[in-house]
């Protein structure tokens, strides 16, 4: 299936995304398949010396099972029995060894205190070997003091010291109280301002500032036992560093990555882009031939492209213009010729008045008008020829006006029955002269508003009258009048009894200066420009005109199409 441009250039972009993205990734894990170990130990390596939280965080995971072991010592528990004090002082003597033998790392201060109390309470017994039920009590609290300590270096020993060794701080709560802390002088101002004043309500969470504290809380809970951990570190992240060795390691595995990506997009787009242009080049080519005949004049030449893409519909619309250029052009060589006989058709019609006045001054000058009535006669002939002139001149002077597109309506609104009733009275003594009958044929029983400029409606009027009085066949003339509405038009219908025009002529006679070679031979039959200033005016309001034959094909009807006032216009 033949994909046209855009669908080309769709599948090339997508093309263009996923190649270099594939091969980016294929050779990355062909890279990291064999070297992606020793990476990975790297970046862990890196993370812990370089950002505790992830780290702590994972120390607080694996330890739950410990910490949640401990159980505090239950002083209520205890016996305050004789039995139970020796009992008690030789549990306690020997769990103060074995606790020694276990735990080396044990903090040294505390098994000091643990032997001074141990001392202390065996002073005591010696001292006070009379009060036996005050050395009962001494030894429980001494074994307690041991059992509870025993306990807490078995649940968080191993986490105490593997935060330590972070530079973390750290303090533990069970059930909402503090058991054990090692927290500095402003920590908990610190850990306030990074995480809150409500950070004990929290859960667990883990904050940074990004530069050197860091507060990680986790909550263990087990049935009716809570224990929370607070690890607090104000100098972890610049230890030793000045910027982070994580990112700058991730950032060569990224830069790695794009360069892989930036090769394999110039390869995609070298490839993908001889494959998208190998189908252009053929109608580009086609088309800059097209463009040379076209400058050469050749503007019968033809793509004819059979292609249904972008560049095929490019080679269509290059024939369209050409055919169109084709016809511009012979439209052209029309309008020149018209123009020509426009010259010629002006030329007579000034010549005709011209020569006829000349033939009466001369006749005048050489006497022969030698009566009065003569004289007036040719008096009377040369003022009416001079009126032609002056009338053909003014007509001329409008056409051009018309045509250039520099006459300005002077736009009104017009009940068109009412305008049409009082231009017919106005006209009634003129028509009687000349022998016009008026018959109105259809007439509007409701009023139908137009926009127009009266004047110019007036002379279209009076030229249709006058142009079907010119050219009829005897002394009368009738007229049939029609005046409708039909959807968002006013339609005007004028049929007169005249002579009629050839069905071929009838677009004809709107042109300038055409007239049939009847009416050219008779100087009295007017310009010529009646017809076409009528259309210009219509045009230039919105309206259209055309001629037919009127009825059983005698006489001929002219119908003019006016746009209604606001009617969506």
């Amino acid at each position: 299936m033949a994909l046209n441009i855009r669908k080309k250039l769709t599948v090339a972009s997508a093309l263009m995304i996923l190649i270099p993205v594939l091969a980016a990734l294929l050779l990355s894990f062909v890279i990291f398949f064999y070297r992606g170990s020793e990476t990975v130990n790297r970046l862990e390596d890196l993370y812990e010396n370089d950002n505790g939280l992830l780290n702590v965080q994972t120390i607080l995971y694996n330890y739950m099972d410990e910490v949640l072991s401990y159980n505090p010592v239950n002083m209520a528990a205890l016996s305050y029995t004789e039995d139970d004090v020796s009992e008690a002082e030789t549990d306690a003597e020997y769990e103060a060894e074995e606790e020694a033998e276990e735990d080396d790392d044990s903090d040294e201060t505390d098994d000091e205190e643990i032997d001074d109390e141990t001392d202390d309470d065996d002073d005591a017994g010696e001292v006070e070997d009379d009060d036996a039920e005050t050395d009962h009590v001494s030894s429980l609290d001494a074994q307690k003091e041991q059992e509870e300590e025993s306990r807490r270096s078995r649940a968080f020993g191993s986490l105490a010291k593997e935060l330590s060794q972070l530079g973390y701080y750290y303090e533990i709560s069970y059930n909402d109280s503090i058991i054990i802390s090692n927290f500095p002088d402003g920590a908990q101002q610190a850990i306030v301002s990074l995480a809150g004043s409500t950070y004990r309500d929290a859960g667990s969470f883990a904050v940074s500032d990004d530069e050197s504290v860091s507060v990680i809380k986790r909550t263990y809970r087990e049935e009716d036992k809570k224990i929370e951990i607070l690890a607090y570190c104000d100098d972890y992240v610049n230890v030793g560093s000045q910027g982070s060795q994580v990112v700058r390691e991730i950032f060569s595995i990224v830069g790695f990555f794009v360069i892989i990506l930036l090769v394999a997009i110039i390869i995609s787009i070298f490839l993908l882009t001889n494959w998208v242009s190998s189908g252009m080049k053929k109608t580009l080519g086609q088309l800059s031939e097209g463009v040379k005949q076209v400058q050469d004049g050749n503007l019968s030449y033809r793509i004819r492209s059979t292609k249904k893409d972008e560049l095929g519909k490019a080679c269509q619309e290059f024939d369209e213009m050409t055919e169109y250029l084709e016809q511009s052009v012979k439209d052209q060589l029309r309008y020149e010729e018209a123009r020509k006989q426009m010259i010629a058709g002006i030329s007579h019609d000034l010549r005709t008045p011209l020569t006829s006045i000349k033939a009466y001054v001369e006749g005048l000058k050489d006497g022969i008008a030698n009566t009065e009535e003569r004289k007036l006669r040719y008096y009377d002939a040369i003022q009416i020829r001079t009126k032609d002139l002056e009338a053909l001149i003014d007509n001329l002077s409008l056409f051009s006006r018309f045509d250039r597109g520099e006459y300005h309506f002077q736009m009104e609104t017009i009940n068109a029955a009412e305008f049409l009733e009082k231009f017919l009275l106005e006209n009634e003594i003129e028509f009687k002269k000349n022998q016009v009958h008026v018959k109105k044929v259809i007439w509007p029983e409701k009023e139908i508003l137009i926009c127009g400029d009266k004047k110019q409606l007036r002379r279209v009027l009076g030229n249709l009258i006058d142009n079907s009085i010119k050219y009829r066949e005897g002394t009368e003339t009738n007229l049939e009048i029609s005046l409708k509405k039909k959807e968002d038009w006013l339609i005007f219908e004028l049929t007169d009894d005249g002579p009629g025009v050839p069905k071929g002529e009838r677009e004809k006679i709107f042109d300038a200066f055409y007239r049939g070679d009847k009416a050219r031979q008779d100087p009295g039959n007017g310009s010529g420009l009646g017809l076409s200033i009528v259309k210009e005016i219509l045009e230039g309001q919105g309206g259209t005109i055309r001629a037919e034959a009127g009825e059983n094909e005698k006489g001929l009807r002219i119908i003019i199409h006016f746009p209604i006032k606001n009617a969506g216009r």
